[in-house]
């Protein structure tokens, strides 16, 4: 990144832009601000160095998580402090934090994809404090460290904090960003030095969720024939014929003429019905059984060979 202005050292500064709030300056204890480099219009990028606006940002899992939507830099040291991210929508909790800030030194560059590579995982991001674009704090600042920050490193944390050499700290060395790159093209201000980047593959392994299938529980209607005996009652008539003798055969009153009598006779009857009731309660659950399946995969290394000729 250079300056349109002949006092200002191109090789030994780097950008700065938008003011975003109050920072302390690493030389002092007095505050300093960020600025963005897009709203600075007296910088452009230094010849060989690439723009990273708009690259995308991927995390150690593999995941792209968004792009760089533009530069945080400290006006007073002309150095790059924070990579501002745009983040996806599947990472974002509502509109107002569609943004996220990294500091510099936890980010590395892949100019032959294009990419940023950011030290964590994707989902440490809905741990990160809520940055508002154009608004950071010392107090966001401070959180963002402490999240990024493992905690058997933790112990010179308010030593950093009090020292007002906020800036000194490794997550602002941005040697780490553009040590590949810088390592891949040759390190400008020392001729006498070659540099060779030793490589190797490492296997990432994370998890995803999938389909391994379904399980139906269905209920149908099966009809059976019930045959079931109940006893019933009912009347019968019987007739019984008995002679009359002495007195009675002569009764005055007897006459001869029809006559009839109606008896009534009653029965039982079964009434069949029909009522629905519950008898069984099914209960369905699913429950996580933990398993373990091997992964292998053949990794690449390099392997650096000094071969020596004459007296070299």
């Amino acid at each position: 990144m250079t300056r349109h202005d002949p006092r200002v050292d191109s090789q030994s500064r780097t950008p700065n832009a938008r003011s975003t709030g109050a920072t302390h300056d690493a030389r002092s204890n007095t505050t300093a601000a960020l600025m963005h480099l897009s709203d600075m219009d007296d910088f452009e990028i230094a010849d060989g160095e690439p723009d990273i606006r708009g690259w995308d940002i991927k995390s150690m899992d593999g995941r792209t998580i968004g792009e760089v939507d533009d530069l945080l830099v400290d006006t007073e040291l002309m150095k790059v402090r924070y990579v501002e991210m745009k983040l996806h929508d599947d990472l974002v909790h509502d509109d107002a934090h569609k943004h996220a800030v990294l500091p510099i030194g936890t980010a590395r560059l892949d100019d032959n994809e294009d990419e940023v590579i950011v030290n964590f995982h994707a989902d440490d991001l809905r741990g990160f404090p809520p940055y508002t674009r154009g608004e950071l704090t010392r107090e966001h600042e401070t959180s963002l460290l402490d999240r990024l920050t493992n905690p058997s490193d933790r112990t010179s944390k308010s030593k950093h904090n009090d020292s007002g050499d906020f800036y000194g700290q490794p997550h602002f060395d941005d040697n780490h960003a553009f040590e590949g790159r810088r390592a891949k093209h040759g390190r400008a201000g020392n001729d006498d030095a070659r540099y060779l980047t030793r490589s190797e593959e490492e296997l990432a392994i994370g998890k995803r969720q999938v389909k391994a299938g379904t399980v139906g529980v269905e209920k149908h209607v099966e009809t059976e024939r019930v045959r079931k005996a109940v006893p019933v009652t009912h009347e019968e008539v019987t007739v019984e014929r008995r002679p009359v003798s002495g007195d009675q055969s002569l009764n005055a009153k007897t006459q001869i003429k029809d006559d009839e009598i109606v008896i009534p006779v009653m029965q039982e009857e079964v009434i069949a019905d029909k009522r629905t009731v519950a008898k069984e309660e099914i209960v369905i659950k699913k429950h996580a059984v933990q398993g373990e399946e091997i992964v292998e995969a053949d990794l690449r290394k390099e392997r650096v060979d000094v071969k020596r000729d004459g007296r070299s």
